[in-house]
């Protein structure tokens, strides 16, 4: 409000510069941005490196620059023409997540995508949104069909072990190594003979 009085002053002319209280350089009016509800004033580049700032931090409400102010804060869509296109999106992503209460996240290395749950205590057995495959809710692994929640995890540990021991063995078997019959660790010949001593 302050910058709009000053357009309709008597001694107004363009090529008045205003200083920016965050870099402290002078620059023209157009070149500013008033947040409208406390009409702190600051210049464009100073404001989009704040509010891209902010989004590293995860904070999806962003308050007035201005030290002490209690009662600015920046609106996405006031922002939108001339922050960064890019900058804009994360920003509405930040809001819109910050609005989920309940968070699930698949627990599939490979996904990990986000959910909403209601009452996800109450919920067991859900489809991940994103990569289709089903997952408990309550302890958070794949899903485990007639497994009590609590024995679930040592279970899924024990097929991890198994997979790996398929694959340990897929891999023996194309490289030719061997187990030693006493301490059963996989061997491999470099040179020599056949004969194995277990160490």
């Amino acid at each position: 409000m302050q910058l709009q009085e000053i357009l309709f002053q008597e001694n107004y002319h363009p090529q008045y510069l205003f200083s920016c209280s965050i870099c402290m350089d002078s620059k023209p009016l157009h070149q500013f941005m008033e947040i409208s509800s406390c009409h702190h004033s600051f210049c464009l580049s100073c404001i989009n490196r704040y509010v891209e700032s902010k989004l590293d931090d995860n904070t999806a409400m962003i308050r007035c620059p201005e030290p002490g102010c209690r009662e600015g804060a920046l609106e996405p869509l006031s922002c939108q023409w001339w922050l960064h296109c890019s900058t804009f999106e994360r920003w509405c992503s930040i809001l819109c997540l910050s609005m989920v209460k309940a968070k699930v996240y698949c627990p599939y290395t490979d996904c990990s995508g986000m959910m909403e749950a209601d009452d996800h205590e109450a919920l067991r057995e859900a489809e991940c949104g994103h990569c289709r495959r089903m997952f408990c809710t309550r302890c958070r692994v794949p899903w485990h069909q007639g497994r009590v929640c609590g024995d679930s995890q040592e279970a899924i540990e024990e097929e991890e072990e198994e997979e790996k021991d398929v694959l340990l063995r897929e891999l023996a078997a194309k490289l030719k190594w061997q187990r030693c019959p006493q301490c059963r660790i996989m061997v491999e010949r470099i040179e020599g003979c056949r004969f194995m001593k277990c160490r």
